[in-house]
């Protein structure tokens, strides 16, 4: 997957992984949006992925929750300073939120 090729690539000591959990720059619609298509999105091809497994003998070994896993804490938190932007976002414009 591609969390754990990313991490293989690298010694401990070269990275660390951290989770921004605090949006400063997004409008608060942009948030919930990313917040909810990325969730969906990890639940839907968590599922697709354990089919697949499931329909093929050639696979061995667990995926379990391999891409909930990877996509656990993605979830941000609007800043204090955008929930004002709401009225002013670019989502009221297109019909978003």
């Amino acid at each position: 997957m591609l969390n754990e090729g990313v991490q293989s690539l690298f010694r401990p000591s070269q990275y660390s992984e951290r989770s921004m959990n605090m949006n400063y720059r997004s409008c608060a619609c942009i948030v919930e949006f990313n917040n909810r298509i990325f969730g969906e999105a990890a639940r839907l091809l968590q599922q697709k992925l354990e089919r697949e497994i499931e329909e093929s003998a050639l696979v061995e070994g667990s995926f379990d929750v391999k891409i909930e896993k990877a996509y656990a804490d993605i979830g941000q938190r609007v800043a204090d300073s955008n929930l004002l932007r709401r009225r002013s976002c670019f989502c009221n414009d297109v019909g978003i939120g």
